[in-house]
């Protein structure tokens, strides 16, 4: 057998290329659009709370939204833009007189935050034009300002899901752009080449120049190569079903599931029956966005309160929290007939006992339980 020198192609596999030139996603706001795991995570956060009904009052009257911004939007992209960016900004605006007009939303990857003198400024910086235009800066009396918590900074945005879903963000894109580009440019991989050492030199550029024409695409991967010298081939690259890739993106959704605080199944269907996941729905629906509906009420009631507006989040108008209402008054009733006292029963199912009734609660005795029947004799 004849000696081999082992030669490595010099053009690598096109596809090679494109992920060395392909761009990362090195932002919350690049993987919103780059990323259909973050693009569905941060939409059904934001479609979620939107479903909550949402009543206004003046007084003790009932009103509709007062302002010409509509409320949904003004809402889905609150909540998108904590969810990305750990934060949301709205200007108070006002016309002519500097009397109140409502709220406009400011897109927060184009605003600042700093402190200053013993208050918080802010500054928006949009196609070169800095905001607002009539003074240096606007202070919270302008801007109605949301945070996510931050261990590390209280006076700037905080820690947004997106941020902490990043790299797995960025692991889904690289797993799509590899796929995506291994197969779009001919699914030949990375191979070293053993040619023998008595190759004439006008043969071996001519395999070399085959071959780079047969990596340049996916037109090219079947072409027929014949020569006189003997080729030992050594693939570099592992087979696609070696590369765990199906592990990684179970992986990376768990991550972005568990970062928006959203069940897995609302991404997958992976559960054993249709019940189990109404019961992750359900739970999502009342740990996530039932307290954010109530984080939202109390921020945006005191934007109201200088109009004489107040808003109430309707979270128990929701079907699934009355379904889980349903369930918990049969299992209380459940509990007392079986002889636990009421407010026990109500400890242990999580229902908060109002404040006027818990002395007839304190006194009140559970139903005899039924006298076990006889069997046998008369």
């Amino acid at each position: 057998m004849p000696p081999y020198s082992t030669k490595s192609i010099v053009s690598l596999p096109s596809w090679v290329e494109q992920l060395q030139q392909a761009d990362k996603v090195s932002s919350t706001a690049q993987a919103f659009a780059r990323v259909p795991l973050v693009f569905r995570a941060v939409r059904l956060r934001c479609n979620s709370l939107v479903r909550v009904p949402v009543h206004f009052y003046r007084g003790r009257a009932e009103v509709e939204w007062p302002f010409a911004v509509r409320w949904r939007e003004l809402l889905w992209r609150t909540e998108a833009a904590q969810l990305l960016a750990g934060a949301a900004y709205w200007l108070r605006l006002v016309n002519a007189y500097r009397l109140p007009k409502g709220p406009q939303w400011l897109n927060p990857f184009t605003m600042r935050v700093w402190y200053e003198q013993g208050e918080r400024r802010f500054e928006q910086r949009l196609e070169g034009t800095r905001y607002p235009l009539d003074r240096p800066f606007w202070t919270e009396e302008d801007i109605l300002y949301w945070s996510e918590f931050s261990p590390a900074d209280d006076v700037g945005p905080g820690i947004s899901p997106a941020a902490v879903a990043l790299g797995d963000a960025q692991l889904m894109h690289s797993l799509a752009g590899f796929a995506g580009a291994f197969f779009e440019n001919g699914a030949m991989p990375v191979t070293l080449l053993g040619l023998p050492a008595t190759t004439p030199e006008p043969e071996r550029e001519r395999v070399e120049n085959v071959l780079r024409r047969m990596l340049t695409g996916l037109r090219n991967a079947w072409r027929v190569l014949a020569v006189r010298a003997e080729i030992k081939p050594t693939l570099l690259t592992p087979p696609l079903r070696d590369l765990a890739i199906p592990e990684l993106r179970h992986q990376a959704i768990d991550a972005v599931a568990w970062a928006f605080d959203i069940p897995r199944t609302m991404f997958m269907e992976d559960v054993a029956n249709r019940a189990t996941a109404d019961n992750y729905f359900r739970q999502y629906i009342t740990q996530t966005i039932v307290p954010r509906g109530e984080l939202y009420q109390e921020v945006i009631n005191s934007f109201l309160a200088p109009f004489g507006y107040t808003c109430r989040f309707c979270v128990d108008e929701m079907a699934e929290v009355q379904a889980e209402q349903g369930e918990r008054a049969q299992a209380f009733a459940a509990y007392v007939r079986g002889g636990m006292a009421p407010q026990i029963a109500a400890a242990v199912l999580g229902i908060d006992i109002p404040r006027e009734f818990e002395s007839e609660w304190t006194t009140m005795t559970p139903p005899p339980s039924p006298a076990p029947k006889r069997s046998g004799g008369k």
